[in-house]
C-alpha cells in the first residue's frame, strides 16, 4: 500500500464516522485530501484541509446534525 493508498484509507473512514448521514462528505473529504497531497503539501497538510472542510461541512445548518445541535444551543 502506497503512503497516499493509506491516507485516502484513513481520510475516508474518519470522514465517515464524523458525518455517517452525509456519505458525500467522505467523498469530497478525500478529493480534498488527495489533491493537496499530490499538489506537494505534507500528509499534516492536506490532513488539516481535509478536517477543516468537514468540520464546515458537519456546521452546517442545513445538515442533521448541525440543526439539532443548534436547536439545543438555542434552547439553553
Amino acid at each position: 500500500m502506497t503512503a497516499e493508498e493509506a491516507l485516502v484509507t484513513v481520510v475516508a473512514e474518519w470522514a465517515r464516522g464524523e458525518a455517517p448521514c452525509d456519505p458525500g462528505a467522505a467523498g469530497h473529504a478525500v478529493a480534498i485530501v488527495v489533491d493537496c497531497y499530490r499538489s506537494g503539501r505534507s500528509v499534516n497538510e492536506a490532513c488539516e484541509a481535509a478536517r477543516a472542510f468537514v468540520g464546515s461541512w458537519t456546521r452546517h445548518p442545513a445538515h442533521p446534525r448541525a440543526a439539532a445541535r443548534m436547536s439545543l444551543e438555542l434552547a439553553s
